[in-house]
């Protein structure tokens, strides 16, 4: 379920928020969009219409001091005592903010590339 309108931009941001239990190990989860009309083939859902709405990236916990945080969700256990309570509301990056993640991948493969071509004195 959407907590917010995924057209609408949250806190001027290109994210939006889902009501969803969201968990260490949840970060990089897909969020779709998936008509009515769709149905289960196995495990996969096939309708007119799935379209991929964003990701997820952080979940909004309450605090000790009684307050509610966006906290960045780790991408792995942490054994140590916790402060924070999940809320249930994920943070989600919306799929057209990832086409940026293009041009910096992009940039890094060139940059390793270039790292892996020996300099002109090496053998």
């Amino acid at each position: 379920m959407t907590a917010t309108d995924p057209v609408i931009d949250y806190n001027g941001r290109q994210e939006f928020l889902i009501d969803a239990a969201v968990f260490p190990g949840s970060s990089g989860s897909p969020v779709y969009i998936a008509d009515d009309n769709g149905q289960f083939v196995g495990s996969v859902f096939v309708g007119p219409r799935v379209k991929l709405l964003g990701i997820l990236y952080a979940v909004h916990e309450y605090t000790s001091n009684e307050k509610i945080e966006i906290i960045p969700i780790p991408t792995a256990f942490d054994l140590r005592g916790k402060e924070h309570i999940p809320a249930g509301i994920g943070v989600v990056i919306k799929a057209d903010k990832l086409q940026d993640f293009k041009t910096l991948l992009e940039d890094h493969d060139n940059k390793a590339a270039s790292m892996a071509k020996p300099s002109a004195g090496e053998k």
